[in-house]
């Protein structure tokens, strides 16, 4: 099935493109949803202003995303997580958490998948994290894990608290 993708479906195709998908694709998800047409010869000719349409939209959005990447490199993300005494989080620290604390900050939806984290982090402390937002647009934020509800107390019977890493 030959179809005209109106929207931007990614990974598979992007506004404007022409594609022959599987039938059962175009029939049960592209064409109900309004995210593609079928690709007929009238279709096909106002394809090429759709095109034009979706190029200059997505450029638009790139230098808006561009922006707020020059915004976010500055400022450090605080991430609130239960810890213990000794400076180890129950549990450790998500990238939806991560994605959560830069949207509230930011005021734009961040996609959770985009949030690079090298390893898992469980203490706290300063960390340097990867953000993807959009094709070609990459940065690194520093993430501030700090405890829920003030400040972590030292470690019973005499023990010293460990310092957080910095990764």
């Amino acid at each position: 099935m030959k179809v005209i993708f109106l929207k931007d479906v990614l990974p598979t195709a992007q506004s404007g493109d022409v594609k022959v998908v599987k039938n059962g694709f175009g029939r049960n998800y592209l064409l109900p949803r309004g995210l593609a047409m079928l690709a007929s010869p009238v279709q096909l000719k106002r394809t090429e202003g759709l095109r034009k349409s979706a190029e200059e939209r997505r450029m638009r959005e790139l230098d808006e995303w561009r922006k707020l990447v020059a915004g976010i490199r500055g400022t450090p993300v605080t991430v609130l997580a239960k810890a213990g005494p000794n400076g180890r989080l129950f549990g450790s620290v998500t990238t939806t958490m991560i994605a959560q604390q830069i949207s509230v900050s930011t005021g734009k939806t961040i996609d959770r998948r985009g949030v690079r984290i090298p390893t898992p982090i469980r203490q706290l402390g300063t960390y340097m994290v990867g953000l993807r937002l959009v094709e070609g647009v990459e940065t690194e934020v520093r993430v501030q894990v700090k405890p829920e509800g003030g400040s972590v107390t030292d470690a019973p019977s005499g023990e010293k608290a460990d310092d957080a890493p910095v990764v």
